[in-house]
This record gives C-alpha cells, structure tokens and sequence, in this order.
C-alpha cells in the first residue's frame, strides 16, 4: 500500500478517538525503535581499513633470503653442539612453539608480547624435551634489547626452563660449557664425534676442536668445574690429529 492509498483509506474510515491512538502509538514505538537501532549502529567502532592492508604480500614487501644465525651465534651453536653431541641443539626458536599458555585470555594478545620472541639456542633430550635454554647476547646490547632480553628469561624460569647466558665476547670453552650442561643433567656420555666441529666465530680462518683435544678435555671437566676457568681453544689446522697415546710417545 502506498502513502497516499493509506492517506485516502484513513480519509474514508469513520473517525474512532481508539483507532487513532492505537495509530499514533504504533507510529511512535516504531519510530522509538529504529531510532535506538541508529543510536546502537553510531556507537559501534567502525573497523579502519589502513592503506596497508590493500598492500599486496609479496609485491610490497619482497622478500630475500637472509642468515638464521650471525657469526657469534654460530660459534655458539656449534660449540654447545660439540659439548653435548648426544642433545638436540636447535636455534632462534619461537617461544610460542615450547611453551603453552591458559586460554582463559587472549591468546593472541600473549602472542604479540612474548609469544613471537625466539630462543637463541634451545637444549633438547633426544625426545625434543626442552633442557634449557642458551641466552645468547650481544656485546653492546642496547636498552630496548637488554628489556627483551629479561622479558624472555623472566618467561622462561616461570615455566621452570633453565636459562644459560652466554655473552658473544666471552662465550665458554666446551670444558666450561659441558660442566653447565652436566649440572642440568645432561648425561656424560661419550662427548666425541668422528666429524670435526667449528667453533669460531671468524669465518676467515675457523678454529676447531679435533677428536684428541675434546678426549682431553672431558678428562678434565671435573678440574675445570673446581677451578670455574675457561679456556679457549688454540687455532688448529684442518687435519687429522694423531691419537693422543702415540703423541705422548
């Protein structure tokens, strides 16, 4: 019915004063109605659409293939490998993928605070059951780095994960570092592989610890362990080092 059928059906009723009223308060609950729904539909926050998001992917951040690991990261990596050769040794691992959170929060707002951060250096069991972590830092760590720094660890010893700190300028011989990884109960089993490991962070010329030197050194972890020195590995070259009872005679 249009408006003006309406108005000339109106035109032809008898007027009745309880017609009229049923009307005008149906006219004006309804108007009442789609008023409130308009008051509910300003006060909801309109989604923004920044100009990001019509960005292509690929097209406007494109993307290069970069190292997982710097210089001194790789020494370390390689040295806690030659420490406990027997462990899983995995690096720059998200925190959210080893540790777990209650859902009774956001759990994407957890994500966005810590959740993203990675682990420099992960210790795992052979069944990737997290040991502990090794906190890698930089020798001029800035202020906003020093704070993540703290934020991870502080979230790591909640969980009851160790956390080691090796700082790059000074990081321990594997002696040293097979010590710390013993008192986390690490076992000390066989510490040698037949493959010679780089342990340098000079890419020019690498050091290295050969098969002898890592048997001499884990005869002497106990004294090590007294004593708290940590010896750096003399540069070698890239040979075979003859058994340690024929270098004696």
């Amino acid at each position: 019915m249009t408006p003006n059928m309406f108005i000339a059906w109106l035109a032809s009723v008898p007027f009745d004063p309880a017609i009229a009223t049923a009307i005008t308060t149906s006219a004006l609950l309804a108007a009442s109605l789609v008023m409130q729904r308009l008051r509910r539909q300003r006060q909801q926050p309109r989604p923004r659409r920044t100009r990001g998001e019509s960005l292509d992917t690929v097209q406007a951040w494109m993307p290069e293939p970069a190292r997982v690991l710097n210089a001194f990261e790789l020494q370390a990596l390689e040295l806690a490998r030659c420490a406990a050769p027997e462990s899983m040794v995995l690096a720059q691992v998200p925190l959210s993928r080893f540790l777990k959170v209650p859902t009774r929060h956001s759990y994407s707002r957890w994500l966005s605070r810590v959740g993203h951060l990675n682990a420099g250096l992960l210790l795992c069991d052979a069944h990737s059951q997290v040991i502990a972590v090794i906190d890698v830092r930089a020798n001029d760590s800035s202020e906003r780095s020093s704070r993540r720094h703290a934020r991870i660890v502080k979230v790591l010893r909640a969980a009851g994960i160790s956390v080691l700190v090796w700082h790059q300028d000074r990081l321990p011989s594997v002696g040293t570092a097979r010590a710390q990884f013993a008192g986390l109960g690490v076992p000390a089993r066989s510490m040698i592989e037949p493959t010679l490991r780089t342990v340098s962070a000079n890419a020019a010329g690498p050091r290295v610890q050969p098969p002898d030197l890592l048997n001499l050194l884990a005869e002497g972890d106990a004294a090590a362990a007294v004593r708290r020195t940590a010896r750096e590995a003399e540069p070698v070259a890239f040979e075979r080092v003859a058994p340690a009872a024929a270098v004696l005679h």
